[in-house]
């Protein structure tokens, strides 16, 4: 074929090759920098269609992801509030054993530090708030906290778990931002107490008259039991005499009565001791100078309060401790199916860097040698030219 100063088709395909070099090497310069070998509906419209469906799949579970972790705070600070709550009563509880079983022991003290513990419970449930909800004083009502995901069509829904209810009704929140719990599970902890130099509460004139029976029933059973003693050492001295017989006899039958009086007056003074709430016994006044009977009365009802309180503490534990599990269990399932998506859209639309690093290099160097044709074939114009300079 003949040459021709018009049409170079040297050149043509030179520069078609070329053409073609540089648009794979745009190409892959675009995989290598977005790491996408599908970026675009252009390179491939189904796999692009499928992998957006995917990407909004996986931006909506990293919301439910956020949503669950949420809730999973607001049930974890309420946990620790609880655990704080238990630590306190504890120590309440240990105070209260030292004192009784020391006979007494320091009552000032003990009071101060039930005050103490009772103040550290109030300031946990009053921090147990995340998000504006706290689960500990919502006045028995449950709060809601996303805790799943789930998918029915094109519609996706956050499932929600209900924690809460009486068990854990350590308060109502106030308009004031403050909790009120002398209504709630802790009652028997944070009942009201007196005011100060109010004397004219119906529980303390309760208290006052059974301890007043109280003390009479002892006082008359002790001088029964002397009388008694009395009894038996003039009859050791004289065995014989029937009129010390029956002084003994009648002074048993009485002790006997004294004592069935004494036992009911106990009962009494405890039935109202059993009312009596922690904070009510920490503005008592002259607990100290009670008989050691009463004493031990009134500070066995107290314990029990304790370890009535710790019961309910301990069953609020557990019930957030379900629910905490609930929640870390869903949170994992929803992990992992958001790792299953993300693995799913790289497998369709990721580029093999590898792959694209060694195609980058050779198609480099592919538009080296194209532009070294070019250059070759656009050099026979002057071939021609050189003909016609003789």
């Amino acid at each position: 074929m003949g040459s021709s100063i018009l049409t170079n088709r040297s050149a043509m395909t030179a520069l078609q090759t070329l053409r073609t070099i540089d648009s794979n090497l745009d190409k892959s310069k675009d995989r290598v920098s977005t790491g996408l070998r599908i970026n675009s509906a252009a390179d491939n419209t189904a796999y692009w269609s499928i992998s957006s469906m995917m990407r909004h799949d996986s931006n909506t579970m990293s919301a439910v992801i956020d949503a669950i972790n949420l809730g999973k705070e607001q049930v974890s600070i309420a946990a620790t509030a609880v655990d704080l709550t238990k630590e306190a009563l504890d120590d309440i509880q240990k105070s209260m054993i030292s004192v009784h079983e020391k006979s007494g022991g320091d009552i000032a003290k003990l009071q101060e530090s039930m005050k103490a513990n009772m103040t550290n419970i109030s300031n946990a449930v009053q921090s147990a708030s995340f998000g504006g909800k706290n689960m500990l004083s919502s006045g028995g009502q449950t709060v809601g906290i996303a805790a799943g995901y789930r998918r029915e069509g094109a519609a996706v829904y956050v499932d929600m778990v209900e924690v809460g209810g009486r068990e854990l009704n350590f308060g109502v929140l106030g308009e004031d931002g403050t909790i009120d719990m002398t209504g709630g599970v802790f009652q028997r902890i944070f009942g009201p107490a007196p005011a100060a130099g109010d004397d004219s509460r119906e529980e303390k004139t309760k208290f006052d008259e059974a301890l007043e029976t109280f003390y009479e029933a002892e006082k008359t059973y002790k001088e029964l039991e002397d009388a008694v003693a009395e009894a038996k050492a003039a009859l050791a001295a004289d065995p014989l005499d029937e009129e010390k017989k029956t002084t003994l006899k009648e002074a048993v039958e009485a002790l006997e009565g004294g004592e069935e009086a004494w036992g009911e007056a106990k009962a009494a003074f405890k039935e109202v001791t059993d009312q009596i709430t922690l904070a009510e016994f920490t503005e008592m006044f002259g607990v100290d100078k009670l008989s050691a009977e009463a004493q031990h009365i009134l500070l066995g009802s107290l314990q029990n309060t304790v370890r009535d309180a710790v019961d309910v503490t301990l069953t609020a534990g557990a019930k957030i401790g379900s629910a905490v599990n609930l929640v870390n269990i869903q949170l994992d399932f929803v992990k992992r199916l958001l790792d299953n998506v993300d693995a799913g859209i790289g497998s369709m639309v990721d580029a093999d860097m590898n792959a694209e690093s060694a195609k980058l290099s050779a198609l480099q160097v592919q538009q080296q040698l194209g532009i070294q044709a070019l250059s070759i074939a656009n050099q026979s114009s002057q071939n021609i030219l050189s003909l016609f300079r003789n």
